[in-house]
């Protein structure tokens, strides 16, 4: 069951403080379902921390980053408390729409179309800028994607434009417009060298491009309406037999792909990117109050699907039959907020084993791959979130007003 879980943003400060001796008690409040409370943080009770408004409701500190939360009823849930406030320099006003990290770089793009290139250390709170690129879009980055090597990287912007960049000397070897009509909308790249890349629009299509010569050089759509808008990719592996790929200089670790487009409609269309086939697709909702498929993600077997309109992940175990046929059973769904409004699902990544993050307009949570129930709350956050990545387990969430975060 979902909860709506708010806790004072600086609350993992003031439980610091008293562990610290820098005093001996403090108050905090948590807000749960809109009922609020509050609870005494003190040096003579080190980690369970009672709440003096309700004593049914106790909150216990299980870790340095997590806390338990045990709510009227008996339930308990799990809070995961920031590892570290990333802090930037002179960007306290900036607006981070995206960002990727790979190693020791993280890129984030802004809502006014900068690129700031990071250095940044797990054992280091203040970030490095190591190169900014102001205007390197017209107006907001709507993606950011680090090559493989670290030293390139990938933006999408709203000015319907792909740009590469240099990521040593922030130059513009290519920039890529003009196939894709409407709106860009999502972009993934392919392999462990990142040659080719897809990005998908709303105009309908999915389009693989080879990043030697800027060329898109396969474009998808669906045959059944070829104008149903791509809101979202994936890319997973698979076994082939030998000699299914065509020979073609300009694709690059294409073979044993699939490629996964989720669509404005509902549904999710499948392409094998070794053949450039289309394989099958599946209907995840008739219900227009779902809106479209604005995130995906694949573990396991099983294709995570998020809405547009509403805060709900679906699961789905997927097996493919001979000819252009797709079974896709529907294992689990997940509801994240309030069923009423309209809301989005932002992004799902994967993280440990069998847990996947997904954030929603107002929630970062933990699900369980097997059965979608959500394991953890992220919380210490008090701007909007819109982006989320993972390195090495540990997720990494930028927002507004120059948030970025370590969990």
């Amino acid at each position: 069951m979902f909860h709506r879980i708010d806790i004072q943003p600086d609350f993992i400060t003031v439980v610091n403080d008293v562990l610290n001796n820098k005093v001996t008690e403090e108050l905090i409040w948590v807000r749960i379902d809109s009922q609020s409370y509050t609870f005494k943080v003190s040096q003579a009770k080190r980690s369970v921390y009672p709440c003096v408004t309700d004593p049914e409701v106790r909150l216990t500190e299980l870790s340095a980053h997590q806390f338990s939360l045990r709510i009227k009823g008996g339930e308990t849930i799990l809070l995961r408390a920031p590892r570290s406030y990333l802090l930037t320099e002179n960007q306290s006003n900036a607006h981070f729409n995206c960002m990727d990290i790979k190693g020791e770089v993280l890129v984030v793009g802004e809502d006014t179309g900068t690129i700031t290139c990071f250095k940044h250390r797990q054992s280091d709170l203040r970030l490095t800028t190591k190169l900014m690129i102001p205007g390197a879009h017209l107006t907001e980055v709507l993606r950011t994607a680090i090559f493989p090597s670290g030293k390139v990287a990938l933006s999408m912007g709203l000015d319907y434009t792909i740009k590469i960049w240099s990521l040593d000397d922030g130059s513009n070897p290519r920039t890529i417009r003009g196939v894709q009509l409407k709106r860009l909308s999502d972009v993934v790249l392919i392999g462990s060298h990142g040659r080719n890349f897809v990005s998908s629009s709303l105009d309908g299509t999915a389009c693989i491009w080879e990043c030697g010569s800027g060329k898109c050089i396969e474009k998808f759509q669906r045959v059944k309406d070829m104008n149903d808008g791509v809101m979202s990719l994936a890319v997973e592996e698979f076994e082939q037999t030998m000699d299914e790929e065509p020979r073609n200089s300009l694709f690059f670790e294409c073979s044993g792909k699939r490629l996964y487009c989720g669509h404005n409609s509902g549904v999710v269309s499948v392409w094998d990117l070794g053949t450039r086939r289309f394989i099958g697709e599946f209907n995840c909702t008739t219900d227009q109050k779902f809106g479209g498929v604005s995130s995906l993600a694949i573990d396991g077997g099983v294709i995570m699907v998020g809405f547009s309109k509403r805060s709900v992940v679906k699961g789905y175990r997927v097996s493919f039959l001979e000819g252009e046929t797709v079974n896709a059973v529907c294992i689990w769904t997940a509801n994240i907020g309030d069923q009423e409004e309209e809301q989005e699902i932002k992004r799902i990544k994967k993280t440990a084993v069998d847990t996947v993050i997904c954030l929603s307009t107002d929630d970062l949570v933990a699900l369980n791959l097997n059965d979608g129930q959500i394991t953890e709350y992220f919380v210490g956050y008090d701007n909007v979130l819109n982006d989320i990545t993972v390195k090495d387990n540990r997720v990494y969430v930028c927002g507004k007003e120059g948030l970025l975060m370590e969990y």
